[in-house]
């Protein structure tokens, strides 16, 4: 009877424990497998193994998912923690994170697009004995160095290699252990265990593999939140490891393998295509752009241009009712904040992909790259335009002549999200199709513009000083040419090459009116990368929102062989954003 009554109790216990641990996990805002790449990446990984503090608890416990023959007397938190601190003593920050999330493939759900090749069976057992790839793809995804990745896959190579090499050691195996053993290649051949053992890795997968075996202690009586905390004190190493790898060259961002027929084809056709942050950025990276882009403010490199907001358009524009902000900051690839300038804007992943869709011949490089901000409350806004940039030379006195306009082709516009956009923040316009114009003079200053048409001198030839380096109070001045404005078309009517295609429904086919032409705004995700040519028409609104800023890094990308001389740089024109505003061509 007291057999009893002490069953009864520890089944009690057993209650309030889960009900703790769901009240708990019901306060993580985000969904446990799912990271968002407006978030930090270690809080989400937190949340994540806090939702399954008590996974695995014993075999009694009601809520487990995971199969009753492949269950330990541990729990997952519990595990990770003894397996990190075995591996703590190598010294080796990579292969101690590598031990916390080894596992980490048993608790994140199937990601559709990103798994088919790892799982090709609807059993669950089947799919948590892959746990090795399916932990390693994610925590790519994350941003977590190569070696990470490689060395969580490596805790089941390892399991695989000491079957074929000690006798006794798969007699030793768990349950759990023999029966994912045969759903993860079973032993290796001996083909498979040179090649293992030629990995410079090879001898501390072999050591993980024996840690795993080691942190299998049944827990001691530490409460859910307690083991949550336990794991939140390894925050700052899982940070540095993450930042470690900020922008490093990495397998699955080949420009090779990202860019596809189909998107050159859009590109020529419509004049833009749109890559998903997945598809070219880990989840740390787009995260990182936020950091960045506050600090390229205050950089000693960076030229800004500031803002005036009205509190409120009912409001008289007085001092008590207007902000002042920062507009734009240009020339932010020296900026070394989470490494966005020297590695992302100058490096050679985004060259790369630009050179893939181009198919140019030589190698991009980068002419200009700049930030636009758009802060909450009416900030920011673009009246509608074209880039158009110019080739540039400079003559032995300094002074800047302007050469032929660069075509369609001869650039990649990179427009980089640094937070989600869309109508409410003021997302980018475009006029898909309209690229085909080729320079059509949309934006230029004109008899019916007012205020605009003012800040341009008759001849088009004076130079505006108009960015200010907050450090040095030195300005930029950038030379407005009259180049482009001579060969700008009648503005009467802009008479087209070609049709435009569905995209764009104008009446008539041979003169296109510019007030009607016919915008498409595109919603963009953090990290998302806007990409279109020289002659894409394109405008955006202000920011109205209340609280969602919307910030995005341009990076503009030519061949090299676009220039005759290392001199040379380009020039486009800036339209304001208001009729106070000064408009200029500018480096």
């Amino acid at each position: 009877e007291r057999e009893r009554e002490r069953e009864s109790e520890r089944e009690r216990e057993k209650r309030a424990r889960l009900r703790t641990l769901r009240r708990w996990t019901s306060r993580i805002a985000m969904a446990a497998s799912h990271h968002r790449a407006d978030v930090d990446v270690v809080p989400q990984l937190q949340a994540l193994y806090a939702a399954n503090a008590r996974l695995f608890y014993d075999t009694a416990a009601p809520s487990t998912s995971r199969p009753p023959e492949m269950r330990e007397q541990v729990s997952f938190i519990g595990h990770a923690l003894q397996a990190a601190r075995h591996a703590r003593a190598s010294g080796d920050r990579e292969a101690e994170v590598a031990s916390l999330l080894h596992d980490v493939g048993w608790i994140i759900e199937h990601r559709p697009g990103h798994d088919a090749d790892v799982l090709t069976s609807h059993d669950k057992r089947v799919q948590l004995a892959k746990h090795d790839t399916l932990g390693a793809n994610y925590l790519r995804d994350l941003g977590f160095p190569e070696r990470v990745a490689k060395l969580v896959e490596g805790h089941v190579r390892a399991k695989r290699y000491l079957c074929y090499k000690e006798a006794d050691y798969e007699a030793k195996l768990s349950a759990a252990s023999t029966f994912t053993l045969q759903h993860q290649g079973g032993r290796m051949t001996a083909e498979e265990a040179q090649a293992f053992e030629a990995d410079p890795d090879f001898q501390l997968q072999c050591d993980m593999r024996r840690w795993d075996e080691a942190a299998k202690e049944a827990d001691d009586d530490a409460t859910a939140e307690q083991l949550v905390a336990r794991m939140a004190a390894f925050s700052d190493t899982l940070a540095a490891c993450l930042d470690s790898a900020l922008f490093e060259p990495r397998p699955q961002f080949d420009a090779k393998k990202i860019v596809t027929a189909e998107m050159r084809r859009q590109l020529k056709e419509d004049g833009y295509v749109v890559l998903k942050r997945a598809q070219w950025l880990t989840a740390h990276e787009a995260h990182a752009l936020a950091a960045f882009a506050e600090d390229a403010k205050t950089d000693a490199h960076a030229f800004l241009s500031m803002e005036v907001v009205r509190a409120s358009a009912d409001v008289d524009a007085d001092v008590a009712a207007t902000r002042t902000v920062c507009a734009r900051a240009e020339n932010v690839r020296h900026c070394p904040t989470k490494r966005v300038g020297p590695r992302l804007l100058a490096g050679d992943r985004l060259k790369s992909i630009c050179k893939e869709l181009r198919q140019w011949k030589a190698d991009a490089t980068i002419f200009k790259d700049k930030i636009n901000y758009k802060y909450p409350g009416g900030s920011g806004g673009y009246f509608a335009h074209q880039d158009a940039y110019f080739k540039l030379w400079r003559t032995e006195d300094g002074k800047a002549m302007a050469g032929g306009m660069l075509g369609e082709e001869d650039v990649c516009v990179c427009m980089m999200a640094v937070d989600a956009a869309d109508e409410a923040n003021g997302c980018p316009e475009i006029a898909p199709g309209l690229h085909k114009l080729g320079w059509a003079g949309i934006g230029l200053p004109s008899e019916d513009q007012g205020a605009r048409k003012q800040v341009f001198e008759s001849e088009y030839g004076t130079v505006v000083e108009e960015l200010q380096n907050p450090h040095t109070k030195q300005t930029l001045s950038m030379a407005i040419v009259a180049a482009k404005h001579a060969c700008a078309p009648d503005r009467a009517g802009l008479k087209r090459k070609e049709p435009a295609g569905d995209a764009q429904e104008q009446a008539g086919d041979a003169v296109l009116d510019p007030s009607a032409i016919k915008y498409k705004p595109l919603r963009m995700g953090t990290g998302d990368v806007l990409i279109y040519g020289n002659f894409m028409p394109h405008r955006s609104a202000p920011n109205t929102h209340e609280s969602r800023p919307r910030r995005a890094l341009f990076a503009i990308y030519a061949p090299r062989d676009a220039f005759p001389s290392p001199k040379d740089s380009v020039l486009r024109v800036r339209l304001p954003r208001h009729s106070t505003e000064q408009a200029s061509w500018h480096t």
